[in-house]
């Protein structure tokens, strides 16, 4: 999954003539990575765990146009910062769901979680090819990427969060 995503990154260093044969070193160290956060995820909050992982992708993302520009070794940094949060978003998420939904409902919820996040995936895709193919470049796309991401993690601190389940029915001692 870490893998097919960082291609689209290093399609684009190939087309700018960027690779030096590194570009899958991203992918070797997602098992250690992910540990270490899950271990993370119970000492830090959701919220804030979730505030950290978008903000960086976001400021990760806003770096990246630089990196496509500079030595190609820095793209080996952005892909090392860029690639910290991928799968270690999903337990905090989930958990959040399930602190919001209730157990009962955590399945359907992070179903429909999964389906938006797929729209939203597609969409961001075609935007980011359209942009492409519109002005010749994806720098664009990366900037409005990284603002977007860093929106998401500054939700997570402002907004707080919510319960949604259902009032508890009445008894007939109570009604």
């Amino acid at each position: 999954m870490r893998c097919a995503r960082g291609d689209r990154i290093i399609g684009c260093s190939y087309r700018r003539g960027n690779d030096d044969g590194n570009s899958g070193s991203a992918c070797l160290d997602a098992a250690a990575r992910t540990t270490i956060r899950g271990f993370s995820h119970p000492l830090l909050g959701v919220l804030a765990l979730l505030f950290g992982y978008y903000t960086l992708r976001g400021v990760s993302l806003l770096w990246l146009p630089h990196t496509l520009q500079a030595d190609p070794a820095a793209l080996n940094i952005f892909a090392v910062f860029y690639g910290l949060d991928w799968i270690a978003t999903v337990p905090p998420t989930v958990r959040l769901t399930t602190e919001s939904f209730g157990k009962e409902n955590t399945a359907v919820i992070y179903g429909w979680v999964g389906a938006c996040h797929q729209i939203g995936a597609s969409l961001a895709a075609f935007g980011a090819g359209a942009i492409r193919t519109n002005l010749g470049a994806y720098e664009l796309a990366f900037w409005i990427a990284g603002v977007l991401c860093v929106l998401a993690g500054l939700v997570f601190v402002t907004v707080g969060k919510l319960a949604f389940r259902p009032a508890p029915r009445l008894t007939k001692a109570l009604a």
